[in-house]
């Protein structure tokens, strides 16, 4: 079977999904293991090298070393290892990022039902994961699922999806998964395609060579949402907002 045409999917590469590569916190790996670990993951079936994964690989990795004693990963003699880290009361720790994207589509799907949409999963990812029809205008939605970590929330959109669908009903939503008192929960956030450009001209959403970066944090005593960059601006607007 010729496996040289299969697309590298580069949104299900995440840190999540390279710590899914270690069996255990004395699990050792270097950066060329974790890189072949990844793309078995991702791509079972394939004996191709595949240098976009390498590529996005050492991209998380660089910026992984960058948040020093809060990395997610150890670096030593050549060899990575997972760091064992305190969970804050924000942050919930990822599971393997298939179900992970998953649980977080079926909650918009329920979300979406209770405001009266009629809403399906599309059965093969072309950057759209699910399509939602009210008073007979149709939506196209991208949903990306991320854990609130130290109170801020992180979510990365492939830049090839993001140019795809200007000018079409795109809508992106972010699911936080987060901790309350009362255990877990999601906080949502919707966002046009036009909000979103409007974040990057503004220089409150990062716009990179690969993904368009959007960063949410909450003021200490509001806990008013803001989108982040260079600057910022209220994201209060978005927030738990199923009207698309």
């Amino acid at each position: 079977m010729d496996d040289s045409n299969i697309i590298v999917n580069t949104d299900d590469i995440s840190i999540e999904s390279i710590l899914d590569t270690f069996k255990s916190y004395s699990d050792k790996k270097r950066a060329k293991d974790i890189k072949s670990a990844v793309c078995a993951q991702l791509y079972p079936d394939s004996l191709l090298a595949r240098p976009e994964v390498d590529e996005i690989v050492d991209l998380i990795l660089r910026e992984d070393k960058k948040l020093g004693d809060e990395s997610w990963l150890t670096y030593s003699k050549g060899y990575y290892s997972k760091r064992k880290r305190k969970s804050t009361p924000t942050e919930v720790p990822m599971q393997i990022s298939e179900y992970t994207g998953r649980g977080g589509e079926c909650a918009v799907m329920s979300e979406l039902l209770f405001h009266n949409y009629n809403v399906n999963r599309m059965m093969i990812d072309e950057g759209v994961d699910l399509v939602a029809v009210k008073d007979n205008i149709y939506y196209y939605i991208q949903v990306k699922t991320v854990s609130m970590k130290d109170g801020k929330i992180n979510a990365q959109i492939n830049i090839e999806n993001f140019d795809k669908f200007i000018g079409n009903q795109m809508r992106y939503v972010i699911v936080a998964r987060c901790k309350d008192k009362d255990g877990q929960k999601n906080i949502f956030f919707t966002f046009t395609q036009q909000e979103i450009s409007k974040g990057i001209y503004d220089r409150c959403v990062k716009r990179g060579e690969r993904s368009v970066s959007i960063k949410i944090k909450f003021h200490e005593r509001s806990g008013e949402p803001f989108m982040y960059d260079e600057k910022e601006t209220s994201a209060k607007w978005n927030m738990n907002r199923f009207e698309l």
